[in-house]
C-alpha cells in the first residue's frame, strides 16, 4: 500500500510488445519500422524464462519465448543482410547461437555474411566451430548443404593447387573410451559443487594420456544442463602472460555477456584484463597504477565477483595447469575463500612429469589439500582392448591381433600415440621397416623431444604428409609458441590472406590444429604440445630466428591499439630473432603494464630479462647516446617493485646497477638562446645525468629509511648519508630551474618528510626550506604530500593539539590532490582533515570529511584508509556519548583483519563495555589496548581510548594505586594532553598521591570521572 507511483518494469511484457509492433511493421512492408522492434526483442532476451525455476509449470512458457526469440533473430539477421549491414547482421547470429548452438542455419547464414564482408577466415573458423560442436553434441558431421557452403569458400583463383595428396574427410573425433571410474568421481564432484561446496579437481598424468579430453567430456556434460562453463589454457611459451586464462575466461561468451551488469567500480578493475569493456562504456574511470596491497585485494575481489556473476552453478577448465603464472593461482586460491557456499568446480589438468617438488603448483595444491578443497585423479594408459576400439574407430577397420598387440607395444595404452599413428597410417606397414626411414627430419627432432622414438616417427610422418603451403603455415603458428589467431598468423606467414586461409583449413582438416575458445577471443592452437614441438624443433636456427622476428612484427601490427596486452610476447620474439635492441623497449613496457595488474613476479622477471640484455650488450645492442637513459628508466621500474615488496636490499643493488649505468659526467657547453644569450631551460645532457643519478640516490636512500621505523638505528643514518649525497649531485645541474629539476629536488624533499623518520628538529629545517619552491613549482601531488609532512610535523610537535593553521594546511592539501583525480589519495587527505577537525574541536565537520574518506575506500577498496577511518570515526561518537554508534563502528572493524589488532580500537571495546557496565571485559580490553607499547618505536598518542576505562574499573574496584599508575601515563609526554580542566584535577591527584595523600589523590581523581565521562573519554 502507498506504493501505487512507483515505476517498474516487465521484460516479457517489453518482448510481447516488440513483437507485436514488429509483426504490425511487416505487415505494411516496412522494414525501417520492423528493425527497431527486433533488436529491442535481441537487446531483452538474455536467456531462458526464470532459469532456476524447475516446476513444470514454466517449461512450455520456456519453451514458447524461446522459440519467439530464435525466430524475431532470424527475422532480424535476414532483414540485416538485405540492409547490407553485415556488421550488425553478424552480431545478431552470434548472439542467436549463444542461445542455440546447434542451430546449422545459423553457422551457414554466418559463413555467407562473413564471406559478404570479404573475410573468408572468418568464414571457415565459423565452419570449423559447427563441425567441432556437432561432433560433440551429437556426434555428427554438418549437413550437404552446409559443406556445399563452407566449400564454396575454399574456391579461388589465388591459391595454387599444390597439396601433396588428396585430402581426405575429417572424419570424427575418437571415442572417449574407459575412465569408468574417473568419470563417476568427476560427475560427483560437479554435483558437491553445485550444491555449494566448492572444490577443484586435478586430472594428472603424462602427456597425451587423455586428461584433456577427459576434461572437456565432463565440460560438455556440465554445459548440456544448461549450466555455465568456461575454458582456459596455460602454456610455457614465450612473453609469459599474467592472468592470461582468467583473461580467456572472462571473454568467454558465458562470462563476458555478464560483465555490464557489475557496478562501475569493479568493472573499473576488470578493464585492466579486458580493456574492451572501456570502448562499451566510456564514461567508466580508467584503472590507476596497482602500488599497494589493498589495491591487489580490490582487484581480486572484482575478477571473483566477475566469474561468479552468472547466477549458477560454475564449471572452469584449466588445461596445462603446471604452466599457469603465479598471479592466477593466487587469485584461484581467493575465489575459492571469496565468500561461503560458492557454486564452483575447477578442473585443472596436470602433467605429472613436469612438477617436481618446489613447483609453485605443488604448493598451491599443497594449501588446498590440507583445506580439503582437492581431489586428484591420476590417469593410467588405456587396456589392450580400449586401445584397439579407438584405433579402429578412426581407421574405419578392425585390427588383427597381430597389429593389436603391435599398436598397444608400441604406444603402450597413451591415447595420444594411438590416435596419432592410426591418423598417420602407419599401423599396416611391414613389421620390418626402418621406422626411421618416413621420418624426414630424425636428426633435428629425436634429441629436442622425450616422446619415443617410433611416436616422434610417427608426428614427423603426419607433418610430413601436409602440402608445402600448410607445413610452412603450421612452422610459423608453432613459432608464436600458444595459441594463435589468424590476423597474426596471416602477417607472419608472408603470404596472401587466401593462401592461408587454405593452409590453415588444411590443418584443421588432418587436426593438426583445433579451434580455441569461442566467442570474442577466437584462436587456433595445436591440438596437442606435441605436434607443436615436433613442427619447431624441425626448423634450422636461421629459419626460427626468421620467423620470431616476424611474428614479433605481426603483432605489433595487430596490437598496435593495445600494445601492453602483447608486450611480452613480442620482447620475447625479439630477443629470439637476435634483436636484443628490440626486444628491451619491449620487456620494459611488459613489466609497466605488469605492475598495473600487481602481477610483481612478472614485472620483475620482464625487467631483469631487459637488463639482462642491456648487459650482455650482444648484436643488435648497439652503444646508442640515449640507451644509457632507457637503462636507468629498467633499473629505477625494478628496484621500485623490489621496494614496494619489501626486498630493500635487492632494490638497492638494482638502483646501484642504474647509477653504473649512467656515464662519467662530461664538460658539455649549456645550451643557450641565440638571441638573448640566457640559459635554455633544455636540459644539457650533463644536467640530466645528474637529475637521474640524484633520483636513483634517492630511491636508494629510501630503502635505507622503509627497512626500519626505528629512527635511532643505523638504517636512519645511512638514509640521511644518502639523501645528502643526492642533494650534492642534485646541485652539481648548471640549470637548476627546469621543470625536471624543481620536480625531482621537491621529492627529494618530501621523501625525506615522509615517511616520519627524522626528529622535528630536522623536519623543520626541511619544511622551512622547502615550503616556498613546493607552493610555486610543486605538481598537485607533490603540493599535497607537502602540506601532509607539515600537518604531521605538527602534529607530532604539538602532541596532536590542533591550531587552525594546521587545519588550514589540511585544507590545503585537499584542495591540492582534488585536481589529481587519484581517488585514493583524495580520500587520506579527507581523513587527515576529518582527524585534524576532531582534535580542533569540529566533530561535525570531522565527521563529514570522515565519512567522505570512508566513500573513497570503499570506492577503490583501500582497506588500509579504511581501518584508520574507522580507528578515529567512534572518538567523535564518544564525545557525543552514543555508545550504540560506536559499537556499530567497532563491530565494523572488527570484520577487518587490517583493523581488529589496533590498540585504539581495543581501547574503544574497553569504553563500550565500561559503559555497558561490563567491568572484566572493560579491563580486559584496556589491557590489551596497551600491549606491546614497549616494542613500538614511534608511541600511541591515543593510549588514553583504554586507559580512561582502565581507571574507571580500578576506582569501581577501589585499586586505587592502579588508577594512580594509569592517570600518570595520560600525563606522559608521548601522549595527546587531556583539556585543561581534567589536566589540573589530574595532576592534583598525582601530586596528593606521591605526598602520601591517599584520600586527597582519590577524591581529585573521582571528581575527574564525571567530567571526563561528558567529554567521551570515560
Amino acid at each position: 500500500e502507498g506504493c501505487t507511483d512507483a515505476s517498474w518494469t516487465l521484460d516479457i511484457l517489453e518482448v510481447e510488445q516488440a513483437l507485436a509492433r514488429a509483426e504490425q511493421a511487416e505487415r505494411v512492408q516496412d522494414t525501417t519500422a520492423m528493425r527497431r522492434p527486433l533488436e529491442q526483442v535481441m537487446h531483452l532476451y538474455s536467456g531462458e524464462l526464470l532459469p532456476n525455476c524447475y516446476d513444470e509449470w514454466i517449461l512450455p512458457e520456456r519453451d514458447r519465448w524461446r522459440q519467439a526469440f530464435l525466430q524475431a533473430a532470424e527475422r532480424l539477421i535476414a532483414l540485416l543482410e538485405e540492409e547490407r549491414d553485415y556488421h550488425a547482421a553478424i552480431t545478431a547470429a552470434h548472439q542467436l547461437l549463444r542461445q542455440d548452438s546447434l542451430h546449422e542455419a545459423t553457422y551457414r547464414q554466418l559463413m555467407r555474411l562473413y564471406g559478404l564482408r570479404g573475410d573468408r577466415a572468418a568464414a571457415l573458423r565459423v565452419y570449423h566451430t559447427c563441425v567441432t560442436v556437432l561432433e560433440r553434441e551429437l556426434g555428427t558431421e554438418p549437413s550437404e548443404v552446409t559443406r556445399a557452403v563452407y566449400e564454396s569458400l575454399l574456391q579461388s583463383d589465388t591459391y595454387p593447387k599444390t597439396q601433396t595428396g588428396s585430402l581426405t574427410l575429417r572424419g570424427t573425433e575418437a571415442p572417449l573410451l574407459g575412465r569408468k571410474a574417473e568419470w563417476r568421481h568427476l560427475q560427483e564432484a560437479w554435483r558437491k559443487a553445485a550444491g555449494g561446496r566448492p572444490h577443484v579437481v586435478i586430472l594428472s598424468g603424462e602427456a597425451g594420456i587423455g586428461k584433456t579430453r577427459l576434461a572437456e567430456e565432463i565440460e560438455a556434460w556440465v554445459s548440456r544442463q544448461g549450466m555455465t562453463t568456461a575454458s582456459a589454457r596455460c602454456y610455457a611459451a614465450l612473453g609469459h602472460l599474467a592472468y592470461a586464462p582468467v583473461t580467456a575466461w572472462l571473454r568467454t561468451d558465458a562470462l563476458h555477456t555478464g560483465l555490464s551488469a557489475l557496478d562501475p567500480a569493479w568493472l573499473t578493475e576488470i578493464a585492466r584484463l579486458v580493456p574492451e569493456v572501456l570502448a562499451t562504456r566510456p564514461k567508466l574511470p580508467r584503472p590507476a597504477a596497482m602500488t599497494e596491497g589493498w589495491q591487489r585485494q580490490h582487484f581480486f575481489e572484482a575478477l571473483a565477483r566477475a566469474v561468479l556473476n552468472a547466477r549458477q552453478p560454475l564449471l572452469l577448465l584449466l588445461d596445462d595447469l603446471q604452466w599457469c603464472d603465479n598471479e592466477t593461482l593466487e587469485w584461484v586460491h581467493y575465489l575459492l575463500r571469496f565468500e561461503p557456499g560458492i557454486r564452483l568446480l575447477l578442473i585443472g589438468t596436470v602433467r605429472a612429469e613436469e612438477t617436481l617438488p618446489g613447483h609453485p603448483l605443488v604448493t598451491f595444491l599443497g594449501a588446498l589439500q590440507r583445506d580439503g578443497l582437492v581431489t586428484e585423479l591420476p590417469l593410467g594408459p588405456l587396456t589392450t582392448t580400449e586401445t584397439t576400439s579407438v584405433a579402429e574407430h578412426i581407421m574405419g577397420q578392425q585390427l588383427d591381433p597381430a597389429m593389436s598387440n603391435k599398436l598397444y607395444h608400441e604406444t603402450e595404452g597413451n591415447p595420444l600415440f594411438v590416435v596419432e599413428m592410426a591418423r598417420a597410417g602407419t599401423l599396416g606397414q611391414h613389421e620390418e621397416a626402418d621406422p626411421t626411414a618416413r621420418s624426414p627430419l630424425p636428426l633435428l627432432t629425436r634429441p629436442a623431444s622425450t616422446l619415443p622414438a617410433v611416436v616422434q616417427t610417427v608426428l614427423a610422418t603426419r607433418l610430413a604428409q601436409l602440402s608445402p603451403l600448410a607445413h610452412e603455415v603450421a612452422n610459423v603458428a608453432a613459432v608464436i609458441g600458444r595459441e594463435f589467431t589468424f590476423p597474426v598468423l596471416a602477417r607472419a606467414s608472408g603470404q596472401s590472406e587466401d593462401a592461408v586461409v587454405q593452409g590453415l583449413d588444411e590443418l584443421w582438416q588432418r587436426r593438426i590444429v583445433r579451434e580455441q575458445g569461442a566467442g570474442t577471443a577466437e584462436a587456433y592452437d595445436f591440438s596437442h604440445d606435441k605436434l607443436r614441438e615436433l613442427a619447431c624443433a624441425s626448423l634450422s636456427p636461421a629459419h626460427q630466428r626468421l620467423l620470431h622476428r616476424r611474428i614479433a612484427e605481426a603483432f605489433e601490427e595487430v596490437y598496435a591499439g593495445d600494445l601492453d596486452a602483447a608486450s611480452g610476447q613480442i620482447a620475447a620474439h625479439y630477443e629470439h630473432a637476435g634483436l636484443p635492441g628490440r626486444a628491451i623497449s619491449y620487456y620494459r613496457r611488459a613489466g609497466e603494464a605488469a605492475m598495473r595488474v600487481y602481477a610483481n613476479a612478472d614485472a620483475i622477471t620482464a625487467f631483469q630479462r631487459a637488463a639482462a640484455l642491456l648487459e650482455a650488450g650482444g648484436p643488435g645492442h648497439a652503444q646508442q647516446e640515449q640507451r644509457w637513459e632507457e637503462a636507468v628508466a629498467i633499473y629505477a621500474a625494478l628496484g621500485d617493485i623490489f621496494a614496494i615488496t619489501g626486498r630493500q636490499q635487492e632494490a638497492r643493488q638494482v638502483y646501484q646497477n642504474g647509477l653504473a649505468s649512467i656515464p662519467p659526467q662530461e664538460s658539455l657547453p649549456i645550451p643557450t638562446d641565440n638571441a638573448t644569450g640566457v640559459a635554455s631551460l633544455r636540459l644539457s645532457q650533463s644536467d640530466r645525468k645528474s637529475i637521474l643519478q640524484a633520483r636513483l640516490l634517492r630511491k636508494m636512500a629510501s630503502t635505507w629509511n622503509l627497512a626500519s621505523d626505528n629512527p635511532l638505528d643505523t638504517f636512519h643514518v645511512n638514509a640521511q648519508q644518502t639523501f645528502q649525497e643526492a642533494e650534492r649531485v642534485l646541485e652539481q645541474a648548471e640549470v637548476k630551474s627546469s621543470t625536471e629539476w624543481l620536480q625531482e629536488w621537491i621529492d627529494l624533499q618530501i621523501d625525506q618528510l615522509l615517511p616520519l623518520r627524522g626528529s622535528l628538529d630536522e623536519m623543520t629545517v626541511i619544511i622551512e626550506k622547502a615550503q616556498s619552491i613546493v607552493e610555486h613549482y610543486g605538481t598537485a601531488e607533490q603540493r599535497g604530500q607537502f602540506f601532509q609532512a607539515v600537518v604531521a610535523r605538527d602534529s607530532q610537535r604539538d602532541r596532536y593539539v590542533v591550531s587552525e593553521e594546521t587545519v588550514s594546511y589540511c585544507r590545503s592539501s585537499l584542495a591540492a590532490l582534488l585536481q589529481t583525480g587519484n581517488t585514493s589519495l583524495i580520500g587520506f587527505a579527507h581523513f587527515v582533515l576529518g582527524n585534524r577537525l576532531l582534535w580542533s574541536g569540529h566533530p561535525d565537520e570531522a565527521e563529514e570529511e570522515m565519512r567522505a574518506a570512508m566513500n573513497a575506500a570503499e570506492q577503490v577498496g583501500n582497506t588500509r584508509l579504511l581501518a584508520r577511518c574507522l580507528m578515529f570515526l567512534p572518538f567523535i561518537f564518544r564525545q557525543r556519548g552514543m555508545v550504540e554508534d560506536v559499537r556499530g563502528v567497532v563491530t565494523r572493524a572488527l570484520a577487518m583483519p587490517e583493523a581488529r589488532n589496533i590498540a585504539i580500537i581495543k581501547g574503544h571495546r574497553a569504553w563500550i563495555a565500561w559503559r555497558d557496565g561490563n567491568l572484566v571485559e572493560a579491563e580486559t580490553y584496556g589491557r590489551a589496548s596497551l600491549e606491546g607499547r614497549q616494542r613500538q618505536q614511534r608511541a600511541n598518542a591515543f593510549l588514553w581510548a583504554g586507559l580512561w576505562p582502565l581507571i574507571g574499573v580500578a576506582l569501581a574496584q577501589e585499586k586505587i594505586a592502579d588508577a594512580m599508575n594509569n592517570a600518570r601515563m595520560l600525563l606522559d609526554s608521548t601522549q595527546q594532553p587531556p583539556p585543561e580542566q581534567l589536566r589540573v584535577l589530574l595532576e592534583a591527584a598525582l601530586q596528593a598521591w606521591d605526598a602520601g595523600q591517599q584520600e586527597e589523590a582519590l577524591a581529585r581523581l573521582q571528581q575527574a570521572v564525571p567530567i571526563a565521562k561528558g567529554m567521551g573519554y570515560l
